[in-house]
């Protein structure tokens, strides 16, 4: 069995971009295979068959697979500097990891989504109404950090920082502005400064 990575992405997917830009600047081989999850695809029994979570971004290796956009990046990341080996750094990394799966996940991602993709569903507009505060109360969190950081951890740019650039700088598509927040503003440039930094737009072009 072959060894290729294969990545199944979405164009619209901010999680799924944390992968895209992670392998660019890896200069990690891969095939991209679309799944177009707005109609469906990823909930067809063909799909879960191979990805019980019905969800993307997902990638396979062989007979290895693998779901959740962190728990990719870790796994692709290994062995590089965008994933420090000393266990408190590391650490550190895997607090925003865990803190952009658990805030920023069901406030700006989920908020995102409804506006544009699910408007008029059951419930949205109070799954807005709940979700906007503590959507701003994370960016606050995330703006007293940057405004004394230049990246997420140890001052050098990780994982941590993929992980969050996935959602935050779309923050406006879901309704939450960042125009007080000029320390994520300035670190949302530091992030597309990095080497060999590829945009969301033109990877889903």
């Amino acid at each position: 069995m072959s060894d290729e990575l294969v990545l199944h992405d979405a164009v619209q997917s901010g999680n799924a971009y944390k992968v895209r830009l992670l392998l660019a600047q890896l200069q990690r081989a891969y095939r991209r295979v679309q799944v177009e999850v707005i109609a469906g695809e990823a909930r067809t029994p063909e799909f879960k068959q191979k990805n019980p979570f019905g969800r993307v971004p997902f990638i396979t290796e062989g007979d290895f697979h693998l779901s959740e956009s962190n728990a990719i990046l870790i796994y692709l990341a290994r062995g590089s500097a965008l994933l420090p080996e000393a266990p408190r750094v590391a650490a550190k990394v895997h607090q925003w990891l865990c803190f952009e799966q658990s805030e920023i996940q069901p406030t700006l991602v989920v908020s995102r989504f409804i506006k544009r993709f699910a408007p008029t569903s059951p419930g949205a507009a109070e799954t807005l109404l709940t979700q906007r505060r503590r959507g701003e109360s994370a960016l606050k969190v995330l703006e007293r950090h940057l405004s004394t950081h230049q990246f997420l951890v140890n001052e050098a740019y990780s994982i941590a920082d993929i992980a969050l650039f996935g959602y935050v700088p779309l923050a406006d598509e879901g309704g939450f502005s960042l125009d007080d927040c000029p320390g994520i503003r300035a670190w949302v440039q530091r992030v597309s400064a990095t080497e060999r930094f590829v945009p969301m737009s033109l990877l889903g072009s």
